[in-house]
């Protein structure tokens, strides 16, 4: 009788293990998914508050200059992620979304398969990660290419 409760509550602890990875995923992917909703929505002829197409709760996002390396996503984000990919291309996005140390949301790849692109500078220009968060006031005016809508920050 020990040995079967023992097996199952090790069976319920395997199962949990391998859901959590799973969810984590379905948040990210739904948080992309409301952001792609809110960017379609905004009037292409006014710059939109980075704040009004982020329907989630972040308080840093980290936009990675094209080419960068696994490396330096994970000592930017500071953990190891098991989706992270390099950019192979200067027109791809790398974009991670943070609350509470945890990734809410993550933008890779080109515009045309995401349905959108977003060009951020950040604080600081020359720094190859844009750092920015939640309490800033960025501005993004918009640019429609065939369906993609890319989204370029200006002025604070």
């Amino acid at each position: 009788m020990k040995k079967w409760k023992v097996l199952t509550i090790g069976s319920l602890v395997c199962a949990v293990c391998l859901l959590i990875p799973a969810f984590k995923q379905d948040v990210l992917d739904d948080n992309l998914k409301l952001m792609k909703e809110q960017v379609r929505a905004i009037d292409p002829h006014r710059p939109v508050a980075l704040l009004d197409i982020t329907p989630f709760k972040w308080d840093v996002l980290y936009s990675f200059e094209p080419y960068a390396t696994k490396e330096v996503v994970y000592e930017t984000i500071g953990y190891r992620w098991d989706t992270v990919q390099e950019t192979v291309s200067e027109d791809m996005n790398q974009i991670v979304f943070m609350h509470d140390g945890k990734v809410v949301c993550h933008i890779f790849g080109y515009p045309s398969q995401i349905g959108f692109g977003m060009y951020l500078v950040g604080r600081d220009a020359e720094d190859p990660v844009a750092r920015i968060y939640s309490t800033d006031h960025v501005l993004l005016t918009q640019t429609r290419m065939e369906d993609d809508i890319l989204l370029f920050q200006t002025e604070k």
